[in-house]
This record gives C-alpha cells, sequence and structure tokens, in this order.
C-alpha cells in the first residue's frame, strides 16, 4: 500500500488544464474524470523569491513541495547567463543570452526535474516506480536516488540501452524492450499496472514540469530587462510548458 494523499494545502492546487476539476495531493497524470494534463496552481496571495543562492530555496514558494525537509537536491546550482555576444552579431541579435546548463552534476538540465519530481515523491510517500528513459532523466533519477530509499524500474528500448550508463542494483532495475519510445513506454504502463505500482508519467508528470521552470525563473533575475524572445527546444514538449509556467508565474509575482 502507499501513501498518495497529503492534507490540503494553502500552497497549491492540482486542476485539470481542460475541465478545471481539481484534486487532493495525490500523484496523477492525467484527469481521471476527462483524461487531461493536470497542472499546478499555486496560491501566490504570500507567494514570494527568497534571499537565497540555491535556486531550490529561493523558488520554494513555486514548487509542489510543502515541507523544506522533504527536498531531494540533485542539484542546487544556480547556472550562469551567458553573453553570446558573438553568436548574436553572426544573427543580428546584440543582447542574446545563453543559460548554460551543463555544470549540474550530470551535466543536464534533467537533474533540476529530478530534484522536484523526487522530493515530490518523497512528500506523498512513494517509494518505487516505474519510468521510461533515452538516457538522461534516468541518470538523474539514479543520481537522486541515493538521497533517499527508493526502486526505481526504469524501462528502456533496445537502441539506448547502451549509452544509459546504469548498474543494476537492489533498488534499481533495467528493463530492456525491443521497440521504440512508445513501445517502451506501454510496456512499461503495462509493468506497472500489473505490479501495482506508480508510472512515473514522463512529460505528464507535474512535478517534472515544475522543476525545470527553475532554470527560467533563475534566467529572469539574472537578466536586467525582460526578453523580447525565447528560444527553447522541443521534444516532448515538457520543456516549453515548464518555461510557459515560470514566465507566467514570474510575471504574476513582479
Amino acid at each position: 500500500t502507499f501513501r498518495f494523499r497529503l492534507k490540503m494545502s494553502n500552497k497549491y492546487v492540482q486542476k485539470c488544464i481542460d475541465c478545471s476539476y481539481s484534486y487532493e495531493h495525490k500523484f496523477l497524470i492525467t484527469c481521471p474524470k476527462c483524461g487531461g494534463m493536470i497542472d499546478i496552481c499555486y496560491n501566490l496571495t504570500n507567494a514570494k523569491v527568497n534571499d537565497s543562492t540555491n535556486p531550490n530555496i529561493r523558488y520554494f514558494d513555486l514548487l509542489p513541495i510543502i515541507k523544506k525537509e522533504n527536498l531531494l537536491e540533485v542539484t542546487s546550482i544556480t547556472t550562469p547567463l551567458i553573453h553570446a555576444r558573438k553568436i548574436g552579431e553572426q544573427i543580428d541579435f546584440d543582447n542574446l543570452y545563453l543559460k548554460n546548463e551543463t555544470i549540474h552534476p550530470t551535466k543536464t538540465t534533467k537533474d533540476r526535474m529530478a530534484t522536484i519530481a523526487l522530493s515530490y515523491f518523497k512528500e506523498l510517500g512513494i517509494k518505487e516506480f516505474v519510468l521510461t528513459s533515452t538516457g538522461n532523466s534516468a541518470v538523474s533519477y539514479v543520481r537522486g536516488s541515493s538521497l533517499d530509499d527508493f526502486k526505481m524500474h526504469i524501462y528502456v528500448g533496445k537502441d539506448f540501452v547502451r549509452g544509459l550508463g546504469i548498474k543494476e542494483s537492489p533498488s534499481i532495475r533495467i528493463h530492456v524492450v525491443n521497440g521504440d519510445f512508445v513501445e517502451t513506454g506501454k510496456e512499461a504502463k503495462r509493468f506497472a499496472k500489473e505490479n501495482n505500482l506508480i508510472f512515473e508519467g514522463g512529460a505528464f508528470n507535474p512535478a517534472r514540469r515544475e522543476g525545470l521552470k527553475i532554470a527560467y525563473l533563475e534566467a529572469f533575475d539574472q537578466m536586467k530587462k525582460d526578453p523580447d524572445y525565447i528560444f527553447q527546444a522541443v521534444s516532448s514538449g515538457m520543456g516549453i510548458l515548464g518555461a510557459y509556467k515560470g514566465i507566467k508565474e514570474f510575471i504574476q509575482l513582479n
């Protein structure tokens, strides 16, 4: 059995983006009422940017963690915003800035995602779950698993398993699927359902998106003026959704 629920908090509510139905603090990746995506909506009345160099503390009021002692920091690094003058000259942007996320422990912004997602799981009492990955997300999750007593089942397609670089252990199980990422996801969901486990959800996991938005909150703090354009690489859409949340909430706070 798992403890999925927390007492209702004044900090945030979980809400379906399609039908606006709100839920208690439990882990959901889709709305059981209409199937829409779940989003986290904060009470910004008393929210503020805290005075800290640790981004997880600085933006704590905008993260889906109620108790600070539940923070599991895969990363707590504030990454630099670099003025890319030479590149800017080539494309006629005088004030082009790049956010360097490669200085995180596993060298990707997925460390931010794992920080918040694992902290969220810890607070909800989720200790064992199933995830799919082509590499970076799993590596960040595995690094974070050492911070608490998690057990993970990692599903990976055979074309990506060589680059995974993760060793199995009693708490880390790797399942190789003879198929593409979509087929791997189907197998992971089937395994989770058959074994009464949580499927981590990928881009549909709201805590992942909340972790990724920290890079944008940082960037806006570091800029001398608001940007005219923002460029974001897109794969599953998780990054751009996180960016949108960060932008919207930063504007509302200021």
